[in-house]
């Protein structure tokens, strides 16, 4: 009995075995089969698109006998941004083959990928004849992915209302290739973003009380990082009732985006910004106003010298050395200042600056000397030049 169920077993084993390499060589001819038409279509393509007109109409017969499902497989491998005389060809093979409709099937698929492959392929459509909403409204994240990848710049300027809204719940990848989409259309996309920036209500719960459905602060923060990247100077009004709102990472965003070449009037945003609440909003201030390069601010800059938050100073002594000789010559004023966290910020500054330049502070070094055992701030940090100005050595 056991001779027998053994035998049976072992009978089991070598008919899933043989089976298994039965199916797994069907497989590999099968593959094979779908590469090397692949292969023979990408072959016709590279003639017909990129050839002379005599070598591309010598495969066009050919081209017209090639089998729909490999034809658009490598299609959708190209790139859509092709221009010129390739991007003309290949929108006339898609008219004359009938392909316009198989890609239109393809996007009432129930199946995903075939709506993705629809959605790479859905810029050799007719505008007049085809709604793109259809993609962005899709229920699969990739679908809406590539289809907004593939717009082109004329294509998604109309869609802009529809792309910002789709920046809601939007995860990091598709967040990404909206925001690069919406940059490559440029500033036509402004109004929209001023519309957005000024409907979109201030009054929030407090950072971190999300709400179901509520994607804010992020949606508002890929809003802003989007209007940080366009120098428009009508963005500004908008911007400035952001930098009011009870989020700190939108007021440090909003902060961020009056950088982008807005002229005297960012400049008033950002010193205005010195005195808010969060450190991290008044760096942010103080890296744009070093960034514009704004002399007349080195005032408000000094002020942020003795703030009560290290970084801030460290970012207003950056901001002073890096506006030139203007900054420096208040960072000297300081090194006799009553604060003594403005002394030795201003003492570190010009310390740092003389060891990046290989020149020796001297009125910095007498100050020092005056002022050991009178701060406790210097005390942090005894750093003094080499007496060798070739070393250039820290003790």
């Amino acid at each position: 009995m056991r001779i027998q169920l053994f035998t049976i077993a072992w009978s089991l084993v070598g008919l899933l075995t043989v089976v298994y390499l039965v199916a797994g060589l069907m497989f590999d001819i099968a593959t094979g089969l779908i590469e090397r038409r692949k292969h023979r279509v990408l072959a016709v393509l590279a003639v017909l698109l990129f050839e002379s007109d005599v070598e591309a109409n010598t495969v066009h017969q050919r081209a017209g006998q090639l089998p729909t499902r490999a034809l658009l497989a490598v299609i959708q491998t190209l790139a859509f941004d092709l221009e010129g005389q390739a991007a003309q060809r290949l929108r006339t093979l898609v008219r004359t083959r009938g392909l316009e409709r198989h890609i239109r099937r393809r996007a009432k698929s129930w199946r995903w990928r075939r709506r993705i492959q629809a959605a790479q392929l859905h810029y050799l459509l007719d505008d007049a004849h085809f709604d793109r909403s259809v993609f962005l409204n899709d229920r699969h994240p990739l679908v809406r992915a590539r289809a907004i990848e593939s717009l082109t710049p004329s294509q998604a300027a109309p869609l802009v209302p529809e792309l910002l809204g789709l920046l809601v719940g939007a995860d990091a990848g598709l967040s990404w290739v909206i925001k690069q989409t919406l940059l490559g259309v440029g500033e036509a996309i402004v109004p929209d973003l001023i519309q957005f920036l000024n409907e979109w209500p201030l009054e929030h719960a407090r950072p971190g009380d999300s709400r179901p459905g509520d994607s804010r602060p992020g949606h508002v923060l890929s809003v802003l990082e989007i209007a940080a990247n366009l120098s428009d100077p009508r963005l500004t009004l908008a911007l400035r009732r952001h930098c009011q709102d009870q989020d700190p990472a939108i007021r440090q965003m909003a902060v961020r985006a009056l950088i982008s070449g807005r002229g005297a009037r960012a400049e008033e945003l950002l010193i205005e910004a010195l005195d808010d609440s969060d450190a991290r909003v008044r760096v942010a201030a103080l890296e744009g106003l070093e960034r514009l390069g704004m002399t007349r601010s080195v005032g408000a800059i000094g002020h942020c010298l003795g703030d009560r938050s290290w970084i801030v100073r460290r970012a207003a002594g950056a901001a002073l050395d890096g506006l030139g000789a203007p900054g420096r010559l208040l960072l000297r004023s300081y090194l006799t200042h009553s604060d003594p966290f403005a002394r030795d910020m201003a003492r570190r500054t010009l310390d740092t600056g003389a060891v990046k330049t290989g020149v020796v502070s001297v009125p910095s070094l007498q100050h020092r000397r005056a002022d050991d055992g009178s701060s406790s701030a210097s005390n942090d940090e005894g750093l003094a030049l080499s007496a060798n100005p070739k070393s250039g050595s820290i003790r």
